[in-house]
């Protein structure tokens, strides 16, 4: 099942990379499983939904080392992830059972979670050292990331598009970050750096901290 998993996530990245703060209360510490590693993550409650000029909604959702993920993009590969895995399960006519176990305690939604929340922290960290091998987006990758997105909210299924709930330019700059977090991870490995051990090490120096909201996140 650990094996299937692992398929089903490396399918589930390809798919994802193609397609004000409130105070914190009762904070209560909480380990998840984030692949072979674990990382601490702190659930407290948080202020209001809140969006910016562009539509862009600004509740801080997720914290990981230096960067700031917003609530829109955490839905976007949260409700991405969760339609992957019941889209393959259908071609297998079946219907997955979230509630269920997937490995000894932990469900499938909570497992399916941390996999997220490991993909979403490796694509802020290769975002955050990007500038260390020089890697920028030329006006043709721009167009080519423009050109995603308004495909996104295309052929999206309009159901899941409002689940998500993310602006067309909210969206191309996600879109940005994870072909910048691709090209980053490909320079790096082309370089001889090994990207599992430098992330490995950057996460036991970093705490990922997620408000309220990642928790009502549910599938």
């Amino acid at each position: 099942m650990r094996r299937k998993l692992i398929c089903i996530l490396a399918g589930l990245t390809v798919a994802v990379g193609l397609v004000g703060c409130g105070q914190k209360k009762a904070v209560e510490e909480t380990t998840v499983a984030t692949g072979s590693e674990s990382s601490t993550v702190l659930k407290g409650t948080a202020s209001k939904n809140s969006t910016s000029s562009d539509g862009a909604d600004t509740t801080l959702t997720i914290t990981a080392g230096g960067s700031q993920v917003m609530l829109d993009e955490v839905r976007y590969y949260a409700y991405t992830a969760q339609a992957t895995y019941e889209t393959y399960y259908l071609t297998k006519g079946k219907e997955i059972d979230w509630d269920s176990k997937m490995d000894g305690d932990v469900t499938w939604e909570q497992g399916v979670k941390s996999l997220v929340l490991d993909d979403i922290c490796k694509r802020e960290w290769l975002n955050e050292i990007s500038s260390q091998y020089d890697i920028k987006l030329t006006k043709k990758e721009k167009s080519s990331v423009k050109t995603k997105a308004l495909e996104y909210f295309k052929n999206t299924n309009v159901k899941l598009a409002k689940k998500i709930n993310i602006s067309e330019g909210r969206l191309i700059k996600v879109f940005e970050k994870a072909e910048i977090a691709n090209k980053t991870e490909k320079k790096m490995e082309k370089d001889g750096s090994s990207t599992k051990e430098m992330y490995i090490k950057w996460k036991k120096g970093n705490n990922v901290t997620a408000e309220s909201q990642w928790n009502n996140i549910n599938f």
